[in-house]
């Protein structure tokens, strides 16, 4: 896998954590939450936001079980 593959596949899961969250109601403690910000906030930096945006979105339409395939992958 290229960086730039990992970059995409790291944006999809953190798309696809976030929407498992919503809908499962789990939140985040504040420290898990800052972390969890920090790592999006610098793979949106350093993607290109028309491919971060498309990453996120792919994400977060994934079921739980293509979401745990993606991330043993």
């Amino acid at each position: 896998m290229h960086l730039a593959e990992i970059r995409d596949w790291a944006a999809r899961l953190l798309g696809a954590a976030e929407a498992l969250r919503e809908v499962a109601g789990a939140g985040m403690l504040a420290i898990e939450r800052a972390e969890y910000q920090g790592e999006v906030s610098h793979l949106r930096g350093i993607l290109d936001p028309a491919a971060f945006a498309q990453a996120w979105a792919d994400g977060r339409s994934l079921s739980i079980d293509t979401a745990i395939a993606l991330a043993l992958s």
